[in-house]
């Protein structure tokens, strides 16, 4: 299978296109799908996005259509994707008609228990895998959201699937210039729930002893925030954090934690 690529679709060809989704909340894989919605929009598709209560989205321009979640059931579409291995995003992907429907995997859970059979993908913990599980052996075609998805896919589970990678916006993520003073401290915003539950760090800039705490932990309750209150991005959690800005944020130059070499070569150690 080849690559799906943004000009294969000619814009004279218009379809009618549905996202089903969960919610439209403060997520990645959400602004993956709004900012796709968008772009087939802008291309003269008629793209609708259906979640949940379809409720607008308030903290991402959508420049889709917007409704409830069970209305993707009232009509037919060209084309059905869905992405969340969730009960009621699979009913609806199931009993939608369409002349395809895609499942679009963002990401692969417990890997060790994908393929083949292994008991424990039974246990209460293991739900999201499984659900994944079904929706890859599932009829519909599969959309794979990086290169190993689809290699680890064919290899280990012989499905075949399209590569459709994401990309960057650049209107919302790019470089921005700040007056900071040499040495001033920054904030370092945890992208998880897992640092989340860690206990604050200090962090401090090179060459001055001052340091920044982390905010209020009420400010970051949730998987995510909107985009004006979010200062950081960590290309890679907890190893190589790197700065970007984006319109409307507070940006900020990142090296990596003191103690993180030193927690690094005592887990090498006791290996």
């Amino acid at each position: 299978m080849t690559p799906l690529h943004g000009n294969e679709t000619s814009p004279t060809t218009r379809m009618k296109i549905a996202f089903i989704e969960p919610h439209l909340k403060v997520f990645g894989g959400i602004r993956r799908i709004i900012e796709m919605a968008n772009r087939l929009s802008d291309r003269g598709h008629a793209v609708t996005i259906y979640h949940s209560d379809g409720t607008p989205c308030t903290w991402l321009e959508c420049r889709a259509a917007i409704a409830p979640g069970r209305a993707v059931l009232d009509s037919t579409h060209d084309v059905v994707v869905y992405n969340d291995p969730e009960p009621e995003d699979m009913y609806l992907a199931r009993h939608a008609r369409s002349r395809v429907t895609f499942y679009y995997v963002l990401h692969l859970y417990r890997l060790e228990l994908m393929a083949g059979f292994h008991p424990t993908i039974y246990l209460g913990r293991n739900k999201r895998t499984r659900r994944l599980r079904a929706c890859l052996r599932s009829r519909h075609v599969k959309l794979a959201n990086s290169s190993w998805i689809q290699r680890w896919l064919r290899e280990h589970m012989g499905i075949d699937s399209l590569l459709m990678l994401g990309g960057v916006n650049f209107d919302l993520f790019h470089p921005v210039q700040l007056e900071r003073a040499p040495g001033a401290p920054f904030q370092l915003l945890p992208g998880s729930d897992k640092l989340r539950r860690r206990k604050p760090r200090t962090h401090h800039a090179p060459g001055q002893t001052a340091a920044t705490q982390w905010p209020d932990p009420d400010w970051l309750k949730g998987p995510a925030w909107p985009q004006s209150q979010a200062r950081i991005r960590r290309s890679i959690p907890r190893l190589r954090p790197r700065a970007c800005g984006s319109a409307g944020q507070v940006g900020c130059r990142l090296t990596r934690s003191p103690s993180h070499d030193s927690t690094m070569h005592r887990r090498r150690q006791n290996r």
